[in-house]
């Protein structure tokens, strides 16, 4: 869920994998793991798109066969597991290849 009037949800690992770029201080990520949601909030985040990021998530695994775990997920406190779905994760900061920015900007 995104914030400030923008998109308000924001999913990841539809159809591509994910990238660390996606996850931006003012957002709340959903991003399916197969095995479990996650639901990333990031430290400027609103609450409100917080609240609302978790519940669309318990929605989306009340229809997972098998049952889906949800997991809450914080801003540099990413378990392994979170940070596995991303390939070339960065602990020490954020993903910052200007091509690959430039071309987010473009679709």
């Amino acid at each position: 869920a995104l914030g400030r009037a923008t998109r308000r949800v924001q999913w990841l690992c539809c159809g591509e994998s994910p990238r660390q770029l996606h996850l931006t201080p003012d957002a709340v990520c959903v991003a399916d793991a197969a095995v479990c949601v996650f639901v990333w909030v990031g430290r400027a985040a609103t609450e409100e798109d917080e609240t609302l990021a978790m519940s669309l998530a318990h929605l989306y695994t009340q229809s997972a066969e098998p049952a889906m775990q949800v997991s809450h997920v914080l801003d540099g406190a990413e378990p392994d597991e979170f940070r596995r779905i991303f390939h070339g994760w960065l602990v020490a900061g954020r993903y910052t290849d200007e091509h690959d920015r430039r071309r987010d900007k473009l679709r």
